[in-house]
């Protein structure tokens, strides 16, 4: 059904009413000046050739003018019945051209992405969409700005270098990633930026899709400084907890050693009093580890981190009853980094593990290479026991700093969490399937075997 074009607020096409393009009588007009000037030419040189012989040059004249008229009706016939037809059907595909422009105009207006259809070569804005103008809050009564007068500071570098490769490669697709953008105010935008090219009428030009994310990066920023400030209270909370328990203790023992007269027994109280102090040493020392776990740039085997830490083992009673069996730790594996550390993180998962099962199981420590196609090659440390395993309640918080389901300080699986980090790795812990737990080093390794 086609629209009354009154009906669209458009102007009615001239002609359109009678179904025929517009001067169609003018060019009857035309087609019968055309003939008669034909008719004319052809009778007169008959005329002239047929001068001796008067009544057949009035035959010829009357064949011709017939065979014109003749010819004139027959075009004329032709033309109203066909041109209206195709007429008809320009008019339905131009109309139809235009709903498909209306609707791609929709499209562009109604996205809720910023759009851009940007010149390659000068980085003026040919045309954008509404949310754009929106967004960067630019007046309606003035013309679109160039892109250098929206971004700031990197992002028109990393812009124009985009527009130089829509020059030069067709079809190509940017992933621009975060561009800082100015309003008409000047208020800063955050802006996840994607271009692609497109092909139109008089070349090839850049559509810049940006969508804003500055409320979502505030909110970001803002849930961040409220971690670290909760991080800082359970730190501050967990190091006063640790601190004023031994405090305590060595304040009554140096009590009761002022008020006895027995050596022997104010030994003892002085003794506690030095246990006292040995813990508040250890919780200094822990979170000195945990705040600064830097490698360094050393070299460490780590077949010889795991002997030396099995071995440290072997003077622990409560690996009495415990059967300590090795894999994959026969020849040496390299690693960047403090093989003092490495060893720090081995002897108290190992510890871990022998407390886990009350001072009796089995410990399996295995090391497998691990290559994962184009991933650089890996070693993956698994010590594993047969204790009861990890709560799981437990599995989320267990490398959090203070949090211990035995009773400890909290602090052992965060600071080796900290220091396996600090050499490029990751440290993992999840329940066996037929009981027992597992905690995987996974680090990077120096060379491949």
């Amino acid at each position: 059904m086609r629209t009354d074009d009154r009906a669209t607020g458009r102007e009615p096409r001239a002609g359109s009413s009678q179904g025929l393009p517009p001067g169609l009588p003018f060019a009857h007009f035309r087609l019968a000046v055309f003939f008669l000037a034909v008719a004319s030419v052809v009778a007169s040189i008959g005329a002239w050739s047929l001068r001796d012989r008067p009544g057949d040059a009035t035959v010829l004249a009357v064949c011709v003018f017939t065979a014109c008229t003749a010819g004139f009706l027959g075009v004329l016939f032709h033309r109203r019945r066909v041109i209206p037809l195709r007429w008809k059907e320009t008019e339905e595909y131009l109309e139809a051209i235009e709903r498909e422009s209306r609707k791609y105009r929709a499209l562009m207006e109604g996205a809720a992405d910023m759009l851009l259809l940007v010149e390659p070569s000068t980085g003026a804005i040919r045309e954008w969409n509404a949310s754009a103008r929106v967004g960067f809050d630019w007046p309606v009564d003035r013309p679109p700005p160039s892109v250098e007068a929206l971004l700031a500071g990197d992002a028109l570098a990393l812009v124009r270098s985009a527009l130089d490769d829509v020059r030069s490669e067709a079809g190509s697709v940017h992933e621009l990633g975060e561009l800082r953008a100015r309003t008409h105010r000047g208020r800063e935008l955050v802006l996840d930026a994607r271009q692609s090219s497109v092909e139109v009428e008089d070349g090839r030009v850049a559509l810049l899709a940006l969508r804003d994310v500055t409320r979502q990066k505030t909110i970001e920023r803002e849930l961040q400084v409220r971690d670290r400030l909760s991080s800082i209270g359970l730190l501050t909370a967990g190091v006063t907890h640790e601190i004023n328990n031994p405090l305590e203790g060595i304040g009554n023992y140096l009590m009761l050693a002022e008020r006895t007269a027995d050596d022997a027994e104010r030994r003892s109280h002085l003794e506690q009093v030095r246990h006292g102090f040995d813990r508040i040493r250890d919780l200094v020392r822990d979170l000195l580890r945990f705040a600064r776990p830097d490698p360094g740039e050393s070299r460490a085997d780590l077949t010889v981190v795991v002997e030396r830490a099995l071995a440290l083992t072997a003077y622990s009673g409560r690996f009495g009853d415990v059967a300590v069996e090795r894999a994959g730790l026969d020849d040496p594996i390299q690693v960047v980094g403090d093989a003092n550390r490495l060893e720090q993180v081995v002897l108290n998962l190992l510890i871990n593990a022998a407390n886990a099962m009350g001072g009796k199981g089995r410990v399996t420590v295995r090391a497998t290479i691990a290559r994962d196609g184009d991933a650089p090659p890996a070693v993956d440390l698994a010590i594993e026991d047969t204790g009861p395993g990890i709560p799981a309640d437990a599995l989320d918080r267990l490398f959090d700093p203070f949090y211990s389901t035995t009773g400890g300080t909290g602090l052992g699986l965060a600071v080796s969490y900290g220091i396996v980090s600090a050499h490029g790795g990751s440290l993992r812990a999840a329940n066996l399937p037929g009981g027992g737990a597992r905690f995987t080093i996974h680090l990077p390794l120096l060379e491949e075997r």
